[in-house]
């Protein structure tokens, strides 16, 4: 396999798992956007397609709850002003 493929999928990874390092919500859930987004075109490109839903889905979850989280965020702003 091609090198530069196989670090491709481990920057990914090591998104994913970096992303639990996090102590601010939505630095996680743009850090395990970035990884899983990552991980899915890798799982993609080489085949692997439960890998590559799986991602996606976390993808897409994380996405919705970051909007929702930033919604608050702006509706607790204007409540306070």
């Amino acid at each position: 396999m091609n090198i530069f493929l196989e670090i491709f999928g481990y920057i990914g990874t090591v998104l994913v798992v970096g992303s639990m390092l996090m102590t601010s919500v939505a630095k996680l859930r743009i850090v395990n956007i970035c990884g899983s987004a990552i991980t899915a075109i890798y799982s993609l490109i080489i085949g692997t397609y439960p890998i590559l839903i799986m991602n996606a889905a976390i993808v897409i979850i994380n996405t919705v709850q970051l909007v929702i989280l930033c919604r608050k965020k702006k509706a607790q702003a204007k409540g306070e002003s």
